[in-house]
């Protein structure tokens, strides 16, 4: 049987760095402290993978991002609550991760247990349920936010573009939702078939394709007038070419406010 806790309305960063939690069965003290590293560390960023790392009073924890399966994990130095040895493997699923809000789930491999994360509620009793390295977890997870590299919206992850653009090229789908957050864009890992990708530009939302090609066919099947295709607003790569609908080529404001981007 497993057990499932939910952690409600916390900054994980400010806990770590703010208050004093003693925890007895690992007899850690989760304050800021002169002797230990309160600062988050970028030890792998490459085309596969993103590991991230931050240490407070002695516990550990390493944050995983496969670029290629999309899945994200944390392991951490905790004591086992079934061998002992320290070391505590979490999955971690997220439904949003954005600078605003962090709503997730850590899933302790071994025994199954679940730790809901979300910040729009907040309950000061239920934090002493919260393992150590869970807080260190969402810790990372903002940070992951904070530099730019990915967040979350509706269990959809979105990656900086650069990062994760050559690696869809070569999947079985031509088309994934698109989304531009601080003048860059950001790919999201769900696949879409033509048609959800023209009623994402019928709604006036972003998508990517995998070529230029691919890309003006949206708008052009959305409105069935040819396309206006548009340089990169800004510094490739992080912003995009793309095409827009009909509508964009003409002195009135357009009523259609999608982009179809495409990397070259």
């Amino acid at each position: 049987m497993t057990m499932k806790h939910t952690i409600k309305k916390y900054f994980a960063l400010l806990l770590c760095l703010t208050l004093i939690f003693t925890i007895s069965s690992q007899n850690v003290s989760f304050a800021k402290s002169q002797d230990t590293d309160n600062e988050v560390r970028i030890l792998v960023n490459n085309d596969k993978k993103i590991q991230l790392k931050f240490e407070q009073e002695g516990i550990k924890g390493i944050l995983k991002f496969d670029k290629e399966t999309q899945e994200i994990t944390l392991n951490t130095n905790e004591k086992s609550k079934k061998t002992g040895v320290n070391n505590t493997d979490y999955k971690v699923l997220v439904e949003t991760l954005t600078e605003d809000k962090i709503e997730a789930t850590f899933i302790d491999l071994e025994t199954g247990d679940e730790y809901d994360v979300n910040t729009d509620e907040f309950k000061a009793s239920v934090l002493w349920l919260l393992p150590v390295g869970v807080i260190i977890g969402e810790t990372l997870l903002a940070h992951l936010v904070a530099i730019g590299l990915a967040f979350t919206l509706g269990g959809i992850i979105y990656t900086y573009a650069p990062e994760v653009a050559e690696k869809f090229k070569k999947q079985k789908y031509n088309h994934y939702p698109a989304l531009i957050q601080n003048k860059k864009v950001y790919i999201g890992n769900q696949g879409l078939t033509e048609q959800q990708a023209v009623d994402r530009i019928k709604k006036s939302q972003n998508v990517w394709s995998i070529s230029s090609g691919h890309a003006a066919l949206l708008p052009l099947t959305a409105t069935g007038k040819r396309p206006y295709h548009d340089d990169p607003h800004g510094k490739y790569p992080d912003y995009l070419p793309h095409w827009h609908t009909f509508d964009h080529d003409s002195k009135k404001p357009a009523t259609n406010q999608s982009h179809s981007f495409y990397s070259y």
